[in-house]
């Protein structure tokens, strides 16, 4: 991925002039750190996902690996989706449509089985730093999930390149959603995506451009009952915009 003009390559972004951007270099390195951690830990506790775990196991054991990292304070508690629940998104928007089978869907615990997707989620808070994490994966095979994961990349470019044009909020989510047709998953059960941006302090009006500040972005794109997520942190200043972190799970390349 080209480096941002924030940043050299293997550089942190940055400082911009004047007071908008309300982070010091070493705030930004803390953030970066923890969101690194964050997501070796959701890996780890990927790792341990076997055929037949509830979604509830998983969750209790992505809980106790954060907490025993030092990440225990929770915003949103960590949560586990199997199957079709990963395409509802952390709060089910996105398959309003489907009525009362939707509903039943978020009732009803899934099991993980081989060739299941799965979602790990969570929005933690250490060191007066808030950070939300996505982590997507199947168990075994599943060659939906495959062409999912390698079109994610897409939107992770298209939300950056919306926000360096200074997009407002509603510009950025129909951006998604024209990009997500063209590939046509948004055709099965609209289920995406269910928000584009995230900010942990304040909610934001959709026809207002993203002010300087760390911003998190979370993508959601589904296909066929299969969903892929990723969250991240996005430094925004006055005049540029990049990723915090190129290094993420989501951002490596697929092989």
């Amino acid at each position: 991925m080209p480096s941002s003009p924030l940043r050299s390559p293997g550089t942190a972004p940055a400082r911009t002039r004047g007071p908008a951007l309300p982070y010091e270099e070493s705030d930004l390195d803390r953030y970066r750190d923890l969101q690194q951690l964050a997501y070796r830990v959701a890996e780890r506790a990927a790792g341990q996902l076997r055929s037949g775990m509830w979604e509830s196991e998983a969750a209790e054991w992505l809980r106790q690996s954060l907490r025993a990292a030092g990440l225990g304070g929770f915003v949103r508690r960590p949560a586990a989706r199997f199957g079709r629940r990963t395409a509802a998104g952390p709060t089910g928007v996105g398959l309003a449509r489907t009525g009362g089978r939707f509903l039943s869907l978020l009732r009803e615990p899934e099991r993980l089985r081989d060739g299941t997707p799965y979602l790990l989620d969570a929005v933690v808070t250490a060191q007066g730093c808030t950070i939300g994490i996505a982590l997507a994966g199947h168990l075994g095979g599943n060659p939906v999930w495959d062409a999912l994961r390698a079109d994610l990349p897409a939107y992770r470019d298209l939300v950056l390149h919306e926000v360096r044009c200074g997009s407002p909020l509603f510009r950025i989510r129909r951006a998604v959603d024209v990009l997500a047709a063209r590939h046509g998953y948004a055709a099965v059960d609209r289920a995406l995506p269910g928000g584009v941006v995230v900010h942990p302090a304040r909610p934001l009006p959709d026809g207002q451009r993203l002010p300087p500040g760390l911003w998190s972005i979370a993508p959601r794109v589904a296909f066929r009952g299969v969903g892929v997520a990723f969250e991240e942190l996005l430094l925004v200043t006055e005049d540029a915009a990049c990723w915090l972190d190129d290094e993420l799970p989501h951002a490596r390349p697929t092989a």
